[in-house]
C-alpha cells in the first residue's frame, strides 16, 4: 500500500496526504491481506474524491484487531460520492462488484464472514469499513 501511495503521489503531486496506522498487536510483516481489496477504495479516493477539490486531500487507513479478525477503516476528506450516482437504479460499480466477488471467494476459502461497508458523507468524504479474517504469512503455502 505504501508503494502504491508513493506512485499516486508522483502522479498527483500535492493533491493528498496519507496516514497508515497499525495497532501494536498486529505485525504488518505477518498479516496477509488479499490483493485488490483495499487498493480500489484508495484509488477511488484519489481519482474521484479529490478530483477538483479545493486544498489537499487526506486519506487515513487504520488496521486493528476485531474479534477473531482484522478491521480496516479507510477515511478520506474528499467530496464524497454523488448521491444521484450511488443509487442509479441498482447500478453497482465494477470495482465494488469485483471486491464483493473477491470477498465471496475469500469467505468460501477461509470459512469466514469477511465483508465491507461504504459510508458516504456528501461534501466531506467517505468512510469504508472492511472486516477480514486474519491470515498469517506463515499459513500461506
Amino acid at each position: 500500500m505504501e508503494e502504491y501511495l508513493s506512485l499516486q503521489k508522483l502522479r498527483f503531486p500535492g493533491s493528498f496526504e496519507a496516514d497508515i496506522q497499525t495497532h501494536p498487536d498486529l505485525d504488518p510483516e505477518d498479516i496477509m491481506i488479499p490483493s485488490m481489496i483495499i487498493q480500489p477504495f484508495i484509488e477511488n479516493s484519489i481519482e474521484h474524491g479529490f478530483d477538483k477539490a479545493e486544498g489537499s486531500g487526506s486519506i487515513e487507513m487504520i488496521f486493528e484487531p476485531h474479534h477473531e479478525g482484522l478491521h480496516i477503516e479507510i477515511r478520506d476528506n474528499g467530496k464524497g460520492m454523488n448521491p444521484s450516482k450511488t443509487n442509479n437504479n441498482g447500478h453497482i460499480s465494477r470495482a465494488s462488484q469485483i471486491i464483493r466477488d473477491r470477498i465471496y471467494l475469500l469467505n468460501l476459502e477461509q470459512k469466514s464472514s469477511a465483508r465491507f461497508e461504504v459510508i458516504n458523507h456528501p461534501g466531506s468524504g467517505v468512510t469504508v469499513h472492511i472486516y477480514l479474517p486474519i491470515i498469517h504469512s506463515r499459513d500461506i503455502q
